[in-house]
Order: structure tokens, then sequence, then C-alpha cells
């Protein structure tokens, strides 16, 4: 998981910051990326049977199809900005 979030994140937070000049707006992009990150990866492999990760545990509202977990957004909002302050 650490190499797919690694490249898939670092490429993605990138661009973000490129493409959107609002601070606030590009902070709160930042959990759509790596939810489309999640979904690119874990969507295929979740058709052939296999599972990276499993946020299913949550109810029904909290996450989608057991991929992503909407309970992450704040993290993955800090991440970003994180990443934005390392870089």
């Amino acid at each position: 998981m650490f190499p797919i979030y690694a490249f898939g994140l670092s490429y993605g937070f990138d661009l973000a910051e490129s493409l959107i000049q609002n601070d606030l707006i590009r902070y709160l992009s930042y959990p759509i990326w790596v939810w489309m990150i999640e979904i690119l990866v874990s969507y295929p492999l979740l058709k052939l049977g296999i599972r990276l990760w499993d946020y299913s545990y949550l109810s029904k509202e909290k996450h989608w199809k057991g991929i992503f977990s909407f309970v992450h957004f704040p993290a993955w909002i800090f991440l970003g900005i994180l990443v934005e302050y390392i870089k």
C-alpha cells in the first residue's frame, strides 16, 4: 500500500497544487485525490476478490464498498498540508 500511496499521492497532490490556487479549496480536494487512487487500485482488485484494505467494518454511510472511508477525510487534508509543507 505504501508504494501505491507514495506514487499516487505525490503526483496527485502536485497536480492539485498546480491546478488549484486557492489554498482552502485545494486542502478540501486532497481527500478526493486519495479516494481516486484508492478506487483506481482497489476496485479492479475487488472484482478479482482481492482487498488491499477494507473499511467495511464501518457503518455503511462511513465508507464506499469498503474501498475508501469518509471518516478519514480530515486525515487526508492534514496529510496534504503536511506534504506541501515538507516539499
